[in-house]
């Protein structure tokens, strides 16, 4: 289980910089680009609920499949990823197998760890740069508490929260998870 919170960045180098005072350490950028795909029956429902999932196939230096389920609760997700060889041959067998290609985006990441919490400055084309933190394997509601006290100590209030995805914030309200709001 991984629970996370995002939230956009207007200063990139200065929280990354608060980050690193805290004792954060961060690597070098990677392009990545994901693709997303849904069922043509999950496409015709207008909110997506527990059970829904989406298949995203990563490509960095590596590349992966990802099956991330929505759980219904706020910003958690059952996620399981698997090394492939190929990201662009398993794109061509998930649209052969019937599946629908709903979201392109491409991103620079920057990952940092900080203790417990993952953290990732998203660099998105289209979008703009986003903080992503992440707890996993922790009880959904102890993490959020976790998660929301970090984005405090930055000086971030829960409102500022961004509860959306990165698919659902590009596809701009046509993609909505219920429960969310």
């Amino acid at each position: 289980m991984e629970t996370e919170a995002r939230i956009k960045v207007e200063d990139v180098e200065k929280l990354k910089q608060k980050l690193i005072e805290l004792g954060a350490s961060f690597g070098s950028p990677k392009t990545q680009e994901d693709r997303y795909f849904y069922t043509k029956e999950q496409l015709s429902k207008e909110v997506q609920g527990p059970g829904s999932f989406v298949l995203r196939t990563r490509k960095s230096d590596k590349c992966f499949l990802t099956y991330k389920a929505f759980t219904g609760q706020l910003g958690s997700w059952d996620e399981h990823e698997v090394l492939i060889d190929d990201a662009e041959k398993m794109n061509n067998i998930l649209n052969k197998a019937g599946l629908v290609q709903i979201c392109h985006i491409i991103k620079t990441r920057v990952k940092g760890k900080l203790n417990e919490f993952e953290l990732c400055f998203d660099d998105i084309k289209d979008l703009g740069t986003y903080l992503e933190i992440a707890l996993e394997g922790e009880e959904q509601k102890t993490a959020r508490k976790k998660l929301i006290a970090f984005l405090n100590k930055l000086g971030y209030e829960e409102k500022d929260i961004e509860h959306r995805g990165y698919p659902e914030i590009m596809l701009a309200g046509k993609l909505k998870f219920g429960g969310m709001r």
